[in-house]
């Protein structure tokens, strides 16, 4: 593997056997007990092996949790070259997922979207060929070659007419340094719950379109739905655009159109695989119709585990994935908005809802980083469109029961229901009332203050404060 320059600094050399590639890799230990990733390939591959090791440099300066680059050379009397880096003490991401909770998977692709954005930083080379001339050649060699093959699959023609008919969406897209093989067996799990990433490929292109890389699964498989959504609410910061999901139905088609040339031509996998993986394109994308896959989470909500003193543990749930232990708490928060006459602000509940069409306060969970100040804001503001004043607010209340912080803030301000815009699925009407008014919805059974204190506990609050007044 290494001439005897490179040996004699090594006590341990264990061979590593995974990955598709037919480098040879080792985990070497010098007589210090300082271990080391060493890579060896044929000297044919010098120059990528090299735009590989340089890709490492750049993202490990970027501070990206990586291997460090320790050198680069010829060993093997030139036979061969060798790249040294150090060694990541971790877990394969891919073996650790299945044994993690919703939340855990969840969490840990919202670290792997923040590091893959944070190595998009990097800008591609200036003369960046454009990137829909350089990735529909790759498009176009797979319908060659599909067309070529008498063996032709059901959905197969459709695939290949979309890549066609969508060729327009490439034009103009971005370009960044890109890792190139960005998946779950590349991704290591630190013993803090950091994340690393491994094996940068220049095989596949150093630059590119930044949404290329996101690719949920091997063909034929489920991704994990969890930990792709957090990966993708974690590079979007929660907020993915609508363009990025058709971009993504556009790749993953070409995808499994090379799923079905790869194996048909058996390079890669068998063919079942590759007809499953066209099946799952289909059944993901509601047959090419709707850009958001089935397998996307949407509107979860990741919330801070507190312990019994109020202080944060680090600690994440995804509200509704299933019971908290005791010690687990949770805040949830609300606003309630009093105008001058005396009047509060209330919404009606969507009939899709809990409680539906009763009348409470506006609130929910407050997210993972957020006090209950701004969880309540936040909350006022989704539910109706009014944003309340901050400088007016005071803690009208905070009680813990049954794990969960509650906290009411009060806020005296001006408001109109003209301002109000109510939200689908959340909310479907509005109105100012006075207590009293509050007092008959509730005699009638009309007003509800969720499940952390009932309604009477929080009216007769309500009547203490006004008659305190």
């Amino acid at each position: 593997m290494a001439d005897g320059v490179m040996r004699k600094n090594f006590t341990k050399i264990q061979p590593i056997v995974k990955g598709w590639s037919e480098d040879k890799k080792y985990c070497v230990e010098t007589a210090d007990h300082q271990r080391m990733f060493l890579r060896v390939s044929d000297i044919s591959e010098h120059d990528r092996k090299k735009a590989e090791y340089g890709m490492m440099e750049r993202v490990y300066e970027l501070g990206v949790l990586t291997p460090e680059p320790l050198g680069f050379g010829f060993c093997d009397s030139g036979k061969s070259v060798y790249s040294l880096s150090s060694w990541l003490d971790g877990e394969d991401a891919e073996k650790a997922l299945p044994l993690m909770s919703e939340t855990e998977q969840y969490v840990l692709g919202i670290k792997a979207g923040e590091t893959l954005r944070k190595i998009h930083t990097l800008p591609a080379p200036e003369n960046a060929e454009p990137w829909s001339d350089w990735f529909y050649r790759k498009v176009q060699r797979r319908i060659d070659f599909y067309d070529a093959n008498p063996r032709k699959y059901e959905n197969g023609d459709i695939i290949v007419r979309f890549l066609q008919d969508n060729k327009y969406m490439l034009d103009n897209r971005p370009q960044t340094f890109n890792h190139g093989d960005f998946n779950k067996s590349n991704l290591m799990v630190m013993p803090d719950g950091q994340i690393g990433v491994i094996d940068f490929n220049a095989y596949n292109k150093d630059h590119g379109d930044p949404w290329w890389e996101f690719d949920p699964t091997n063909w034929g498989n489920e991704p994990n739905a969890y930990f792709c959504t957090g990966l993708i609410n974690g590079y979007f910061d929660n907020e993915p655009p609508n363009e990025f999901f058709h971009m993504l139905m556009y790749y993953l088609a070409y995808d499994a159109l090379a799923a079905l040339c790869e194996t048909a031509a058996g390079r890669q996998g068998e063919p079942e695989e590759g007809r499953r993986h066209l099946d799952n394109i289909f059944i993901w994308f509601d047959n090419m119709k709707n850009p958001v896959p089935t397998w996307y989470k949407q509107n979860i909500e990741l919330m801070d585990i507190y312990d019994e003193n109020r202080n944060r543990t680090g600690r994440f749930w995804i509200r509704g994935s299933g019971n908290r232990k005791e010690d687990e708490y949770i805040l949830i928060a609300a606003a309630l908005l009093r105008r001058s006459d005396g009047r509060y602000l209330l919404t009606k509940r969507d009939p899709r809802k809990d409680d539906a069409n009763k009348w409470n306060i506006q609130g929910g969970a407050a997210l993972a980083g957020e006090d209950s100040l701004t969880a309540a804001i936040r909350e006022n503001g989704e539910e109706c469109g009014i944003i309340p004043d901050l400088s007016s607010s005071e803690l009208f209340m905070s009680v813990v029961k049954n794990a969960v912080f509650f906290d009411i803030w009060l806020f005296k301000q001006e408001f109109s229901l003209n301002e109000v815009v109510l939200c689908d699925g959340e909310t479907c009407s509005a109105a100012a009332y006075t207590l009293d008014e509050i007092i008959a919805l509730n005699s009638r059974g009309e007003f509800t203050n969720g499940t952390v204190i009932t309604a009477d506990e929080f009216i007769a609050r309500l009547k203490n404060w006004e008659d305190s007044r």
